[in-house]
Protein backbone atom coordinates (compact mmCIF):
# COMPACT_ATOMS: atom_id res chain seq x y z
CA UNK A 1 0.00 0.00 0.00
CA UNK A 2 1.18 3.96 -0.90
CA UNK A 3 -0.05 6.39 0.93
CA UNK A 4 -0.40 9.86 0.00
CA UNK A 5 -0.98 13.56 0.92
CA UNK A 6 -1.31 16.81 -0.80
CA UNK A 7 -1.00 19.93 0.81
CA UNK A 8 -1.05 23.21 -0.05
CA UNK A 9 -0.53 26.11 2.06
CA UNK A 10 -0.07 24.26 5.43
CA UNK A 11 -3.73 22.72 5.19
CA UNK A 12 -4.68 18.94 3.76
CA UNK A 13 -6.11 19.09 0.67
CA UNK A 14 -6.52 14.83 0.16
CA UNK A 15 -4.98 12.37 1.97
CA UNK A 16 -5.43 8.48 0.56
CA UNK A 17 -4.12 5.61 -0.16
CA UNK A 18 -3.58 2.86 -3.26
CA UNK A 19 -3.24 -0.76 -2.71
CA UNK A 20 -3.62 -3.14 -5.49
CA UNK A 21 -5.08 -0.40 -8.08
CA UNK A 22 -7.74 0.87 -5.51
CA UNK A 23 -7.12 4.56 -4.74
CA UNK A 24 -8.74 5.93 -1.59
CA UNK A 25 -9.75 9.81 -0.61
CA UNK A 26 -11.11 10.35 2.65
CA UNK A 27 -14.73 8.67 2.26
CA UNK A 28 -14.43 7.76 -1.61
CA UNK A 29 -12.83 4.64 -2.96
CA UNK A 30 -12.18 4.31 -6.94
CA UNK A 31 -11.35 0.71 -8.47
CA UNK A 32 -9.88 -0.33 -11.17
CA UNK A 33 -12.67 0.14 -14.69
CA UNK A 34 -14.44 3.01 -12.15
CA UNK A 35 -15.28 6.07 -14.32
CA UNK A 36 -14.80 9.06 -12.30
CA UNK A 37 -16.69 12.45 -13.03
CA UNK A 38 -14.06 15.03 -13.13
CA UNK A 39 -16.32 17.88 -13.42
CA UNK A 40 -16.32 20.87 -10.63
CA UNK A 41 -20.19 20.38 -8.55
CA UNK A 42 -22.17 22.82 -6.74
CA UNK A 43 -23.09 19.98 -4.09
CA UNK A 44 -19.92 20.70 -1.45
CA UNK A 45 -18.57 17.78 -1.98
CA UNK A 46 -14.75 18.94 -0.62
CA UNK A 47 -13.05 15.72 -1.85
CA UNK A 48 -13.68 16.71 -5.30
CA UNK A 49 -13.77 20.52 -4.44
CA UNK A 50 -9.83 19.86 -3.20
CA UNK A 51 -9.26 18.49 -6.76
CA UNK A 52 -10.02 22.27 -8.47
CA UNK A 53 -7.74 24.02 -6.01
CA UNK A 54 -5.34 26.62 -7.78
CA UNK A 55 -1.52 26.13 -6.09
CA UNK A 56 0.89 28.52 -6.66
CA UNK A 57 4.59 28.69 -8.38
CA UNK A 58 7.29 27.12 -6.33
CA UNK A 59 10.25 29.07 -7.90
CA UNK A 60 13.05 28.19 -5.63
CA UNK A 61 13.68 24.73 -4.92
CA UNK A 62 12.93 23.31 -1.28
CA UNK A 63 14.08 20.44 0.01
CA UNK A 64 11.67 17.07 0.49
CA UNK A 65 12.13 14.78 3.58
CA UNK A 66 13.07 11.30 2.22
CA UNK A 67 12.09 8.50 4.12
CA UNK A 68 14.21 5.49 3.68
CA UNK A 69 17.46 5.12 1.11
CA UNK A 70 17.52 6.46 -2.23
CA UNK A 71 19.93 3.91 -5.23
CA UNK A 72 23.13 5.34 -5.45
CA UNK A 73 22.29 4.90 -9.55
CA UNK A 74 19.46 6.69 -9.25
CA UNK A 75 19.39 10.66 -10.14
CA UNK A 76 18.26 13.52 -12.66
CA UNK A 77 15.09 14.93 -12.61
CA UNK A 78 10.96 13.74 -12.61
CA UNK A 79 8.54 16.38 -14.46
CA UNK A 80 4.83 15.48 -14.14
CA UNK A 81 2.50 18.18 -16.22
CA UNK A 82 -0.87 18.73 -14.83
CA UNK A 83 -3.56 21.38 -14.65
CA UNK A 84 -2.38 24.00 -11.41
CA UNK A 85 -4.68 26.84 -11.68
CA UNK A 86 -8.97 26.71 -12.31
CA UNK A 87 -9.70 30.55 -12.23
CA UNK A 88 -8.83 33.55 -13.94
CA UNK A 89 -10.45 36.77 -13.00
CA UNK A 90 -13.81 35.71 -12.00
CA UNK A 91 -13.62 33.20 -14.55
CA UNK A 92 -13.54 29.22 -13.52
CA UNK A 93 -12.87 26.00 -15.62
CA UNK A 94 -15.32 23.75 -15.34
CA UNK A 95 -13.60 20.17 -15.76
CA UNK A 96 -9.93 18.83 -13.88
CA UNK A 97 -8.51 19.02 -17.86
CA UNK A 98 -9.03 22.44 -18.44
CA UNK A 99 -6.73 24.23 -15.83
CA UNK A 100 -3.86 26.00 -16.98
CA UNK A 101 -0.95 23.90 -16.96
CA UNK A 102 1.66 23.50 -14.19
CA UNK A 103 5.17 21.73 -14.58
CA UNK A 104 6.18 19.73 -11.65
CA UNK A 105 9.77 18.85 -10.96
CA UNK A 106 11.17 16.00 -8.51
CA UNK A 107 15.39 16.72 -8.56
CA UNK A 108 17.22 13.94 -7.01
CA UNK A 109 21.15 14.33 -6.69
CA UNK A 110 22.34 11.49 -4.29
CA UNK A 111 20.11 11.86 -0.70
CA UNK A 112 18.47 15.19 -1.90
CA UNK A 113 15.20 15.23 -3.23
CA UNK A 114 14.12 18.72 -4.20
CA UNK A 115 11.05 20.31 -5.39
CA UNK A 116 9.36 23.40 -7.45
CA UNK A 117 7.13 23.81 -10.26
CA UNK A 118 6.18 26.44 -13.06
CA UNK A 119 3.59 27.11 -14.49
CA UNK A 120 3.78 27.11 -18.73
CA UNK A 121 3.82 29.57 -20.33
CA UNK A 122 1.85 28.52 -22.99
CA UNK A 123 -0.33 30.97 -25.52
CA UNK A 124 -3.37 30.11 -23.74
CA UNK A 125 -1.71 30.86 -20.30
CA UNK A 126 -0.67 34.88 -21.73
CA UNK A 127 -3.68 35.65 -23.09
CA UNK A 128 -5.67 34.67 -20.26
CA UNK A 129 -3.15 36.57 -17.86
CA UNK A 130 -3.11 39.59 -20.26
CA UNK A 131 -7.11 39.21 -20.48
CA UNK A 132 -7.88 38.43 -17.02
CA UNK A 133 -10.32 36.08 -18.31
CA UNK A 134 -10.52 32.65 -19.48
Amino acid sequence: MYKFLANQKGAWLFKGSVRRGVISLGEVTLHPGVCVRLFRTSSGNSYMEALFTSVDETSKPLRAEVKGEIPDWLRGSLLRVGPGQFEVGSQKYNHLFDGLSLIHRFNIEGSKVTYQNRFLRSDSYVLAKQKNRI
